[in-house]
């Protein structure tokens, strides 16, 4: 059950890890 949900997480919270990476990268270009 745990490997579950694991599975099931893991892309959700790297594909939001990789949003704020973008997102600071973004900020740091534009200044």
């Amino acid at each position: 059950m745990n490997g579950f949900l694991t599975v099931i997480i893991d892309p959700l919270t790297s594909s939001i890890l990789a949003r704020m990476v973008a997102f600071i990268i973004m900020r740091k270009n534009q200044s």
